[in-house]
């Protein structure tokens, strides 16, 4: 079954999951929630039916380890996150970049440093397009 138009790929709590999984694979449910939830107030339950959710949507890998469950991030967390914001371009700014910038970044409170940073990407890009141009120009 596929996802409801506009919903999240991602949930908070799935994402937090996501990052303790990149930084530390194959995790038991008890293991994910003793050092990262139990301190916070956050039910053993929950993050449960959190690995349970993120496993339907295929975003983990389960294995049985004989009386439990260990998990790993099913795929690397840059390819994760490309597919993340390529749905969310696509789905919210008609795939634009640029659409997506100029809401992004509030020229108020970008530094120096950001544009420093946002130039540096854009130097890199033009230098992979031109050594190998998009197939699909805009």
């Amino acid at each position: 079954m596929g996802r409801k138009p506009g919903k999240s790929l991602v949930t908070p709590a799935e994402a937090r999951i996501l990052e303790i999984l990149w930084e530390h694979p194959d995790q038991s449910v008890r293991e994910i929630w003793e050092k990262h939830f139990e301190a916070s107030g956050v039910a053993y339950t929950t993050v449960l039916k959190t690995l349970q959710n993120m496993h339907e949507k295929s975003l983990v890998v389960r294995e049985d380890d004989s009386r439990s469950h260990r998990y790993r991030a099913s795929a690397p967390e840059e390819e994760t996150k490309r597919k993340f914001a390529t749905d969310f371009l696509t789905r919210v700014f008609g795939g634009s970049p640029s659409e997506f910038l100029r809401h992004a970044i509030d020229p108020t409170e970008v530094t120096q440093e950001d544009i420093k940073a946002l130039e540096t990407v854009l130097t890199e890009l033009k230098k992979t397009h031109a050594a190998d141009p998009p197939d699909n120009p805009r």
